[in-house]
């Protein structure tokens, strides 16, 4: 299902309805009961009460990190390149802490799933969303194992061998961090869109939100397992992608709308761009409406062959929206155009919305 390359990830099975699961309740909003206030780190005011993690009031200073200084624009990181053994396999990652790191301050937590052959280095390389949180969030970086003939990826079923790879630096890094359990993330491109995809089905009772760019996916239905929980969803796909089909990005966002019970007129899942053909998977939803990106989206003939379109679904439940960014950049910096890499205001969109969703407490 993958192709090897540059973070490529061809088309997966995606599309089908997820469980809602057990409710968590949202806590800390502005009254409408979807809006996140105006951003920033968890524990600011508008952004309700935090829930501090058993690492809250440890210090962060391992005699392995290293310290980054302004890597692409960022803020000064401390960074350790570590592995864990889990179920008997020795497993690469990176985690990455700010410089001014207080471990009096729950932190948001985010994970970071890297494309087809990449590692735990590749996703920070081009989809920088560490220089976009400024030193408000922790990031972990996990690395696959070889896949589909060699090249790293990642377990996308039920029974994924990569979950409890998940489950074990979530472990870790809630004892070793002082982390806000309300406010764990998934992002990923490609292949690791697609593995965001999957920790927000099979881990949707322990993530708030995923982001996957490029994604496929969830495919819930390998192990016979339903999806868990809710996630709040952004998708960033192109319609005119040749590396991961646009279907599976439609699809995918199909899953999460179903999951929070966002409205459907009609009840075909989410909107498809009229231009593409397959009639399939053709739906003109209406239950839709403008989803302004706030960061600032640079558009130029150079680079793109039409404005994004940013959509947001109605109806969702309170706390949960479901996001879909539309793009076509060319990517005219490599030697192929594939529509495929992130655009370059991708981390800041990702950003912008997971900090602005409100903490969800569980009854």
């Amino acid at each position: 299902m993958i192709a090897a390359g540059a973070g490529g990830a061809q088309s997966g099975a995606g599309g089908a309805s997820a469980a809602s699961g057990a409710g968590r309740g949202v806590a800390g909003t502005d009254g409408s009961g979807t809006d996140g206030g105006s951003g920033g780190m968890a524990g600011t005011p508008d952004a309700g009460p935090p829930a501090p993690s058993s690492g809250c009031g440890t210090p962060w200073m391992p005699p392995d990190a290293e310290v980054e200084q302004s890597r692409r624009g960022g803020v000064p990181m401390l960074v350790a390149r570590r592995e864990i053994t889990v179920d008997g396999v020795a497993r690469l990652y990176l985690v990455a802490a700010p410089m001014d790191y207080d471990a009096n301050t729950p932190y948001p937590l985010v994970f970071g799933f890297h494309g087809s052959a990449g590692s735990r280095e590749q996703l920070r390389g081009y989809m920088n969303v560490e220089a976009a949180a400024a030193g408000e969030a922790l990031f972990v970086y996990p690395e696959g194992l070889a896949v589909d003939g060699g090249s790293t990826g990642w377990s996308l079923g039920a029974d994924s061998t990569d979950l409890p790879f998940v489950d074990a630096l979530l472990e870790q890094y809630r004892s070793e961090w002082c982390v806000d359990e309300n406010r764990i993330f998934a992002t990923g491109h490609s292949y690791g869109g697609c593995m965001s995809n999957t920790v927000g089905c099979y881990r949707g009772d322990v993530f708030r939100a995923i982001a996957p760019v490029a994604g496929c996916g969830p495919q819930r239905g390998r192990g016979g397992s339903a999806c868990v929980g809710q996630v709040a969803a952004l998708l960033v796909h192109s319609p005119k992608d040749t590396t991961t089909d646009y279907s599976s990005g439609i699809g995918g966002c199909t899953t999460w709308l179903r999951a929070n019970h966002c409205d459907e007129m009609p009840a075909c899942g989410c909107h498809w761009v009229e231009a593409l053909s397959e009639s399939a998977m053709a739906c003109m939803q209406e239950a839709q409406e403008p989803y302004d990106p706030v960061v600032t989206v640079t558009v130029t003939p150079e680079e793109d062959d039409a404005p994004p379109v940013f959509r947001s679904y109605v109806g969702c439940d309170p706390g949960y929206p479901v996001v879909f960014a539309d793009h076509y950049n060319r990517e005219n910096r490599s030697s192929e155009e594939r529509w495929h890499n992130p655009p370059p205001w991708a981390p800041d969109l990702i950003w912008h919305f997971f900090s602005n969703l409100p903490p969800v407490t569980t009854p």
